[in-house]
């Protein structure tokens, strides 16, 4: 990444010691668009921002911009961003910063979705896929939102649609779930069918690499792929919240007419289960994007 000329001719400001999963640091990027429009009131001149690899982000104003680089930057809320380049980047999507993880042939978010396109806007009807997403017991963890799949989907019904991913990814479809978990399975324990009956657990130890490091009860190998996934629970069909500490439900872009085919990880084993006739697309899930 770029280092800035001289910062302090700049006037470059340091947010430092960013931990990109904690809910803080997560919310660093709206709020240092705010900090650039009162910087850019009281100047004339351009404002950009630069994130390094340390999860470090700077800003600044400069009346000369032909000292800064900026060619394939993002351009945010009119500030511009250093983008994605290559799966391990960070990426800046509506505001939030993303981890990737390479695992095998995949780049997959390193974190949970939490992008609300006006979806926590509509009103929920028990039962009935309105469209909705929101946060467990209506509180920001840190951990994503939860999707009905419409609302994951963006509307539409096709496998592997881009859904609420950003441009360039989408919504996994079941077969690349199991992609994913095949890849960590050692081979060795029980069996990793990728049309397991609905219900049915497999392909360990993917269940423990998959989860965030320490939520393995103690069992090695635990969180070894970046994936970071966090047990975020569910909401069911009648609107109540469920499972947050225990289960980590992901959704799929792939459904039959009712039902949505999802795969979990659960607290106290080391496998993944395979839902496809279980959850309704009105529960709601916790996504991951995968790069297209």
């Amino acid at each position: 990444m770029r280092t800035p000329k001289d910062p302090k001719s700049y006037y470059w400001t340091h947010i430092k010691n960013m931990v990109i999963g904690d809910v803080g640091a997560r919310r660093a990027v709206p709020l240092l668009i705010v900090i650039a429009a009162i910087i850019l009131a009281l100047s004339p001149a351009a404002i950009y921002a630069e994130t390094y690899p340390t999860g470090e982000i700077y800003v600044t104003t400069t009346t000369d911009a032909s000292e800064i680089d900026t060619s394939g930057w993002q351009d945010v809320d009119g500030v511009e961003v250093a983008g994605f380049s290559v799966c391990g980047d960070k990426l800046l999507y509506q505001g939030v910063i993303y981890n990737t993880v390479q695992i095998g042939t995949q780049c997959w978010f390193g974190e949970n979705l939490d992008y609300d396109d006006g979806c926590s806007n509509a009103t929920w009807v028990d039962n009935t896929d309105v469209g909705w997403c929101g946060y467990y017991n209506d509180t920001d963890y840190g951990e994503g939102l939860l999707y009905q799949w419409s609302a994951a989907m963006d509307g539409s019904t096709s496998q592997g649609a881009q859904g609420l991913c950003p441009s360039g990814w989408h919504v996994p479809t079941d077969a690349e779930w199991h992609t994913l978990e095949d890849y960590l399975w050692d081979g060795v324990t029980g069996t990793c069918d990728g049309t397991r009956t609905s219900g049915t657990a497999g392909c360990s130890p993917a269940g423990d690499v998959l989860k965030a490091a320490g939520l393995c009860q103690g069992r090695t190998p635990c969180g070894t792929t970046g994936f970071e996934g966090i047990l975020a629970g569910y909401q069911n069909s009648v609107g109540s919240f469920l499972s947050r500490g225990m289960t980590a439900f992901f959704s799929s872009s792939t459904a039959s007419a009712a039902t949505l085919y999802i795969h979990s990880i659960n607290l106290p084993v080391t496998t993944v289960t395979r839902w496809n006739n279980s959850y309704s697309k009105v529960s709601t899930h916790s996504v991951r994007c995968l790069k297209n």
